[in-house]
């Protein structure tokens, strides 16, 4: 989950490349949701799972999360330990995203989840390694969190990205995998998948080493971003606000624009 993802300077300046963007919801009816069942979805988003809590969004969800009082639970899935403690926060270290039969208990008892584990394409080695890391991990994550939480609705909310293809047909490796990752994860059939594909993430606050994409423009490029373009810009404490809501309320559509997680994330509570 880096900062700036890291393929704005492919995808999200690609003039071929559909920006779709996502679902979201709030409290309130936005011009392009319907009124919601609050009555449904209230009791949604009170025991909540969060990957990729090294990175930029993941951090800036479990920040979140821990902040909501009417979550009463997060289990952090991580591969390295973090100097973190909190009354509602447990979290689970855990090294194999594909294969969650060590700690299946661990997933039991939760009815979201946020998935902002991810990695930038220029950090990896080859689209294999790039396609287990989006694809593979989510889909066993979301299949895996549906078959120990049978008994409530569960939503997975994933952290997809600015210019994903649905058709995946780009010649983009982000876009591409993005996009095939977030069809599948609907076509698992399983619970409510909701897709978020925000621009770029700020990481001024993030605790994770930033790609060297990110390291050699950001100080340049970000400063703009934020005094001349704040629309493309996004904090990753937005993303979360947005993701919890989603959550928490449901919505219309399934993958959800930039534009569309400020507006949820700036509603009031």
């Amino acid at each position: 989950s880096s900062g700036i993802n890291a393929e704005y300077g492919g995808a999200l300046l690609n003039k071929k490349q559909p920006i779709s963007f996502i679902l979201c919801y709030s409290h309130y009816s936005y011009k392009h949701t319907k009124a919601l069942n609050t009555n449904i979805f209230t009791h949604m988003a009170t025991s909540v799972i969060i990957t990729g809590i090294t990175g930029t969004a993941g951090f800036g969800a479990l920040k979140v999360a821990l902040a909501d009082p009417a979550i009463r639970r997060v289990t952090a899935l991580t591969r390295k330990p973090i100097e973190l403690s909190h009354p509602k926060l447990e979290v689970v270290l855990h090294q194999d995203f594909a294969n969650y039969t060590p700690i299946r208990e661990k997933l039991r008892g939760h009815d979201t989840c946020l998935w902002d584990l991810g990695i930038s394409t220029t950090q990896v080695k080859s689209e294999e390694e790039y396609f287990r890391i989006t694809h593979t991990y989510a889909i066993e994550a979301c299949k895996a969190m549906n078959e120990e939480n049978t008994g409530i609705p569960f939503t997975f909310c994933f952290l997809s990205g600015n210019g994903a293809d649905s058709t995946e047909k780009s010649k983009i490796m982000f876009a591409r995998v993005k996009g095939k990752t977030e069809n599948d994860l609907q076509k698992l059939g399983l619970g409510k998948v909701y897709s978020f594909r925000p621009g770029v993430i700020d990481p001024r606050d993030s605790p994770s080493a930033k790609p060297l994409l990110q390291r050699i423009v950001g100080p340049v490029i970000l400063p703009i971003f934020r005094s001349f373009i704040p629309s493309l810009i996004l904090t990753p404490e937005d993303l979360a606000k947005a993701m919890i809501r989603v959550a928490r309320f449901g919505s219309d559509k399934l993958i959800l624009e930039q534009k569309d997680i400020k507006e949820i994330a700036a509603s009031d509570a």
